[in-house]
């Protein structure tokens, strides 16, 4: 009875000596991410296979079949790394267990979501102990997770945070930046009489704002038809990206238009008629004549015309300037 013990004893610990035998190295901890090779060791054990798992499942291993692989935890946890070593009829395991941290959530903020071309924003990290910005050439520290950049155009930024268990992620940020305006108005006319308007466009901004004058408090348009005042415009390409122009519309004094006519007075008599009348203007550059019957009066434009009334009839002349008009008539009696 003694000996079959012992020799089922010495059985039993040759056998736990096997299953002993095969084993691995793996750390403790590891980042969400990491990748950890991993290398089976078999002592005097002559595994011909292997089998890799994991508990619970998610890991992710190259080969789950070889005696060398690579492991990857695409999610943090506890998990229990077990191998398992064949060799015939005899298997040898080992296992170890392994805390996965996850990766620090790393965000950024700047204090200005919109910046003009040359103005300086201040950059702030969260999520981590320890951080490191990208690009450098265009950044200055001001603290451990806090930079200043001037810029003059759109820039992305990268900055990479690391925990205080080793851990590290990245984050990258945007900072958008426009350009300020160069702006300039183009007027029809700067000086306009009484009752007309001068047309103002702008340009060289994305958004406008007219004030003063006809405009009131506001028009927000590129164009506008304004009459006599002074007038302010705002251009914007976004935020506070303004530039301002002022530009004054004076008011112009009505043409003074002058009517003459060879003679007043047209008889007729029985069938005796005497010629038409001559009418001249001057005090502009172009004229119109009405009441206009083609009858009766040779041209209705032009700085001359002639008429033939058989009644006695008024004629008002409008003449046109470069922005004011003025009118006269004169009256031709017919006796």
């Amino acid at each position: 009875m003694k000996i079959k013990t012992l020799i089922f004893l010495f059985s039993f610990l040759s056998f736990f000596k096997i299953q002993a035998q095969i084993d691995f190295v793996l750390s403790n901890t590891v980042c969400v991410g990491d990748t950890l090779p991993l290398v089976a060791t078999s002592g005097t054990f002559n595994a011909t296979s292997y089998s890799w798992s994991a508990t619970p499942s998610g890991p992710w291993f190259a080969s789950t079949t070889a005696n060398h692989t690579d492991l990857m935890f695409p999610a943090s946890g506890i998990y229990t790394i077990s191998l398992d070593g064949f060799s015939g009829s005899s298997v040898s395991s080992a296992s170890h267990v392994i805390v996965v941290y996850a990766k620090p959530l790393i965000t950024i903020s700047s204090t200005h979501s919109l910046l003009c071309a040359g103005d300086g924003a201040t950059l702030s990290a969260t999520g981590a102990s320890l951080y490191a910005w990208e690009p450098q050439v265009v950044v200055s520290a001001l603290s451990n997770y806090q930079v200043y950049t001037s810029l003059f155009v759109t820039t992305t930024f990268s900055v990479t945070g690391t925990d205080n268990l080793g851990c590290a992620n990245i984050a990258y940020f945007t900072q958008q930046v426009v350009p300020y305006p160069n702006m300039q108005i183009n007027a029809t006319s700067t000086a306009v009489c009484p009752g007309l308007t001068a047309t103002l466009s702008a340009l060289g901004a994305t958004s406008y704002t007219w004030t003063g004058g006809t405009a009131g408090s506001g028009v927000f348009q590129q164009t506008v038809a304004v009459g006599a005042g002074t007038y302010t415009l705002v251009g914007s390409n976004g935020g506070q990206c303004k530039d301002t122009l002022t530009l004054p519309i004076t008011q112009a004094l009505p043409l003074l238009i002058q009517v003459t006519a060879d003679r007043l007075i047209r008889c007729i008599k029985d069938t005796v008629v005497e010629p038409g009348v001559s009418l001249g203007a001057s005090g502009a550059s172009s004229y119109t004549w009405q009441p206009y019957d083609p009858a009766r009066m040779t041209y209705s434009i032009g700085q001359t015309t002639y008429v033939t009334p058989t009644v006695s009839t008024c004629y008002t002349v409008t003449g046109y300037g470069s922005s004011c008009t003025g009118s006269a008539a004169i009256c031709v009696q017919v006796s």
